[in-house]
């Protein structure tokens, strides 16, 4: 049915003065590379510890996990994760700065991450959020919380 399609085509050009240029099929290879999944799980929380009230600045290093006068029970946020040995992952947030709260009370904190990409060594590594805040003075006392989100990205 092709070929007499083909055939029909040809003639049709011929008989209107036009002339058939055929190319030959050019063959072409198919692949693709699988990957291993990213895998991310949460170890500990980032965490400012307690603090007095009052105008100050707080951070959380995310390089290291020491805190730059931020109180007692500081830390940053550690994670498990897994990926393709070799393979670059770019590292983003789901919101930055997120919000915690406390009631209808709100503080800005922005995420820091240890890296913005990150190099897979195939083995389950650690990897680090760190933050800073800045307090006015005047917020409610009270424990404040709130959620962020990781991702890692192969780039």
């Amino acid at each position: 049915m092709m070929k007499q399609l083909l055939i029909a085509s040809a003639l049709l050009l011929t008989l209107a003065g036009g002339t058939v240029l055929a190319a030959n099929p050019e063959p072409f290879n198919v692949q693709i590379t699988l990957r291993q999944a990213i895998s991310i799980t949460k170890v500990t929380d980032l965490n400012f510890g307690g603090v007095d009230t009052g105008a100050a600045s707080y951070t959380v290093s995310a390089a290291s996990g020491a805190q730059t006068g931020a109180g007692t029970g500081a830390a940053a946020a550690s994670f498990t994760i897994v990926g393709e040995a070799g393979q670059t992952a770019g590292v983003t947030f789901g919101t930055n700065p997120v919000s915690i709260t406390n009631g209808t009370n709100t503080i800005s904190v922005t995420l820091t991450p240890q890296a913005a990409t990150h190099t897979f060594t195939g083995a389950a590594e650690t990897f680090y959020v760190g933050g800073g805040l800045t307090l006015g003075g005047s917020e409610t006392t009270g424990v404040y919380t709130g959620t962020a989100s990781l991702s890692l990205i192969y780039q």
